[in-house]
């Protein structure tokens, strides 16, 4: 059941290759623009003469540049909304067989909602997330005082792929609920929990599946940053598009699965 799932995102993708890169190229290449226009700006912090300070001091002053703060925040936005856009979209497309030109339409009514519902939903992880940190730091804080550095790089590896994991079930079992927003039929988190509920196993072993792919693909690019900055930029912008499709692909087949009783691929 987790291969076929799996297997039927990529498939609805791949199989609709013209409509994904329609839907999602122009509002992704315009936000991967953005991002880093404002990075090659970005001043940082600004550092401040030490001689305005009575004491003479040389150490590193620093003040934070406010419009280094404002161009990142304003560039978070807009990647948040592209991804609405995207999303709301690529549902739309592959549910109701809604198609889009170069230039998706742009629903304003749909994507806030989704956005609204997606960022409750990511509040609601976080808190778990930091739940989740607390108990595996008092379960293993003997054993990371006592370990080598090995032992210690390996056990913050084996910490993040099970938080990433369970965070990503819980995802999945109540982001069920996002698709019906992009359709103007929404569904509470409850009901996509429930309805999401019997298939636990499944969406657990979707979850791991993504973790380690993900790992694999962070693996990739950070081994490539150091020697070939570029390549790495290029490829993970890439493996950053392809995941943003396989996460919306997911979604919507879980949510035509089990809400809309669609057939999975055989």
């Amino acid at each position: 059941m987790v291969i076929r799932i799996i297997r039927h995102a990529f498939a609805i993708i791949f199989n609709n290759f013209g409509q994904a890169l329609r839907i999602s190229a122009l509002p992704y290449l315009s936000m991967v623009a953005i991002g880093f226009a404002v990075a090659l700006n970005d001043p940082g912090l600004v550092e401040i003469d030490s001689d305005l300070y009575l004491d003479g001091s040389s150490d590193g002053i620093f003040e934070i540049n406010t419009i280094s703060i404002v161009l990142a925040l304003a560039s978070a936005i807009y990647s948040l909304f592209v991804l609405g856009w995207i999303a709301v979209s690529w549902h739309r497309f592959i549910l109701l067989e809604e198609r889009q030109g170069w230039i998706p339409v742009v629903n304003y009514k749909l994507i806030n909602a989704y956005l609204v519902r997606s960022i409750g939903y990511g509040l609601l992880l976080c808190l778990i997330a930091v739940v989740l940190m607390v108990i595996l730091s008092a379960v293993g804080l003997h054993t990371l005082l006592d370990a080598d550095p090995d032992s210690m790089s390996f056990d913050l590896f084996l910490a993040t792929a099970v938080i990433g994991t369970i965070l990503t079930f819980i995802w999945y079992s109540i982001a069920l609920a996002l698709p019906s927003i992009a359709l103007s039929e929404p569904i509470s988190m409850r009901e996509a929990w429930s309805a999401s509920s019997g298939i636990n196993t499944t969406i657990f072993g979707i979850s791991s599946v993504l973790v380690i792919l993900n790992q694999i693909g962070l693996f990739i690019t950070n081994d490539l940053l150091w020697s070939l900055p570029l390549i790495a930029a290029l490829l993970g912008a890439i493996v950053n598009w392809i995941t943003i499709l396989v996460g919306v692909s997911i979604l919507t087949t879980l949510y035509g699965h089990l809400i809309e009783d669609r057939p999975l691929i055989e």
